[in-house]
């Protein structure tokens, strides 16, 4: 039975919804959810675009970069883009201790202290 191609995609009508199958795939991707801004962003703030384009050899870190023009090559240069999103793994893996506040940023390592309750 052909069910709006389903079937050709490998989906089994007995075993599972599509969004169950989805969801399995979306596990196992590590980046899963977080943007190429993202990422560029966190690097940026956390090493700087010199620092970063010391690492990554590529015109967009070292010659006026900018957030923009960064996402922009990014996008259409794969090879690019894929040495990228390993630095920002390894960085995420030797950084576990960094933590996360979209208010306060990031302080390379150090524990950010949450803000007073008044």
């Amino acid at each position: 039975m052909y069910v709006f191609g389903l079937i050709d995609s490998g989906y089994d009508t007995c075993s599972g919804s599509v969004s169950d199958k989805m969801s399995e795939r979306q596990t196992t991707d590590p980046l899963h959810g977080i943007t190429l801004k993202t990422i560029v962003t966190k690097l940026v703030e956390w090493y700087g675009w010199e620092e970063l384009g010391k690492c990554i050899d590529i015109r967009c870190f070292t010659h006026s970069p900018t957030v923009a023009s960064s996402l922009k090559f990014l996008r259409r240069t794969p090879w690019a883009r894929g040495k990228v999103e390993e630095m920002y793994l390894l960085w995420k893996i030797r950084h576990p201790d960094v933590i996360e506040s979209p208010s306060s940023g990031y302080d390379k390592g150090r524990e950010v202290k949450p803000a007073p309750v008044v």
